[in-house]
């Protein structure tokens, strides 16, 4: 594997782990801040409870969609490494060729 199709594949699987831990952990800190504003407003203030939980699903969308971008680009990265292989063992092929007539050819050949 070519160092820049490595690169990418490991770029793609931290993006694809990571980014929806980040938008879990997102979520989480934004609920807690959503129930911390009930508790300080015991009027029932929905205002700060929806912006809280307006804020925690946005980072949820977002750790997703990075977790998307990083599944893409692992999976660039691994058809491009595959592209990349069958072509150079068919331009080796090719290379070799001509040199085939010159083996011995065996009983099976003929």
């Amino acid at each position: 594997m070519r160092k820049s199709h490595f690169i990418c594949l490991i770029l793609g699987l931290a993006l694809m782990f990571v980014g929806p831990a980040v938008g879990l952990l997102t979520t989480v800190v934004g609920m807690t801040r959503a129930f911390k504003a009930i508790q300080a407003d015991k009027s029932g203030a929905t205002e700060a409870l929806s912006q809280s939980v307006s804020r925690a699903l946005g980072g949820t969308v977002v750790g997703l969609c990075a977790g998307a971008v990083g599944l893409a680009i692992a999976i660039v990265a691994i058809l491009l490494h595959f592209a990349v292989r069958e072509s150079r063992r068919r331009a080796a092929a090719q290379r070799m060729a001509p040199i085939s007539f010159l083996a011995p050819r065996s009983e099976k050949d003929e």
